[in-house]
C-alpha cells in the first residue's frame, strides 16, 4: 500500500476576517462562511469583501480555537479567520472522505 503526506493530497488556504457584512444577499456579495455555519445554516451572512472563496467540493475546518478540527463541505462563499479551506489536488480522494480522516 502506497501512503501520501496530507500536504501531498491538499492545498490550505487559511481564511480572513472581512471588514463588512450583512445579513441580506446584495449584488455582488458572496456568502460569509464562520464556525457557526459548519453545523447549521440558521444565521446566514453575506460579504462582497474579497476573502478566500472556497467551493462546494473543498473541505472547510476550524483552525483554531475551541472549535478547532470541527469540518464542513458542500458550502460556498468566502470564509472567515478561524477557518482554513482544504482543496483537494488527488482525484483519487474524495472530500468526504478526507472530511472523515
Amino acid at each position: 500500500m502506497n501512503y501520501k503526506p496530507l500536504g501531498e493530497i491538499v492545498t490550505i488556504r487559511k481564511g480572513k476576517k472581512v471588514s463588512h457584512f450583512s445579513y441580506e444577499k446584495t449584488n455582488g456579495s458572496k456568502r460569509y462562511i464562520q464556525i457557526g455555519d459548519l453545523r447549521n445554516n440558521e444565521n446566514l451572512k453575506y460579504s462582497s469583501d474579497n476573502g478566500v472563496e472556497v467551493v462546494k467540493e473543498d473541505l472547510i475546518i476550524v483552525w483554531d480555537g475551541a472549535n478547532a478540527g470541527t469540518i464542513g463541505f458542500g458550502l460556498e462563499g468566502v470564509i472567515g479567520s478561524t477557518l482554513a479551506a482544504l482543496k483537494i489536488n488527488d482525484d483519487s480522494f474524495s472530500t468526504p472522505f478526507i472530511g472523515r480522516l
